[in-house]
């Protein structure tokens, strides 16, 4: 309630980057970069570039433990190169995620009639669910693994987590079209509603492709 009836009196800009370019974006990105080919394929290039150039300290140098990873005993190394990769990865995703879903929540908000801020930011609050659910699937990855490898495996955690982005998808889906209703009336709501479903199932199914091949 409180995020449909009183978060659109107080908008905050400072919030809605948080969630879009924060929560969806940059989180996301966090949890990806491990797995991800791009990152894999952009850090093989630069380091055949670097290499092919004869400039070598990129590749050799690691900074402090509290800066990047720097394990050597477990064979567990981030050098500058992997640390710059790392950080233009995180932006570019950020940017990406956090740009698409802006981009929905801009055309939802000129579709409920006159362009506003206010409301513009009022959307975004929607995303909330979906933004906080990603965030708790991320982290919960590392308890899993390790309860894994120590032989504990849970069955229901997939089923879990798919029933938990459906409906933190579907409670931001709500949240959208309660905030909707303050300012619209059914038809532009309608039609609105349909930007913020691509946003959610865009940030959905960023989150579930960590989890499943899509």
């Amino acid at each position: 309630q409180e995020i449909v009836h009183v978060a659109g009196h107080d908008p905050r800009p400072m919030e809605s980057m948080l969630i879009l370019f924060g929560l969806l974006g940059v989180a996301a990105g966090a949890f990806h970069w491990g797995s991800s080919g791009i990152y894999i394929d952009i850090k093989q290039t630069l380091a055949e570039f670097l290499v092919n150039h004869g400039v070598m300290w990129p590749l050799e140098t690691a900074a402090p433990w509290w800066v990047l990873t720097n394990y050597p005993d477990l064979n567990d190394v981030m050098t500058l190169l992997d640390g710059a990769v790392l950080i233009g990865y995180l932006l570019a995703m950020a940017a990406a995620i956090g740009g698409a879903v802006a981009a929905c929540a801009a055309l939802s908000t000129r579709l409920l009639g006159r362009w506003s801020s206010a409301r513009f930011h009022h959307l975004v609050q929607s995303f909330i669910p979906i933004a906080a659910c990603g965030v708790f699937l991320g982290l919960s990855m590392t308890t899993v693994s390790l309860l894994r490898n120590d032989g504990l495996v849970f069955g229901f955690v997939e089923p879990l987590r798919a029933a938990m982005l459906i409906g933190a998808g579907a409670w931001s889906l709500w949240l959208g079209w309660q905030i909707s209703g303050l300012y619209a009336a059914p038809a532009r709501r309608i039609a609105a509603m349909v930007p913020l479903l691509v946003a959610v199932s865009l940030s959905a199914a960023v989150w579930a492709r960590l989890f499943w091949s899509l």
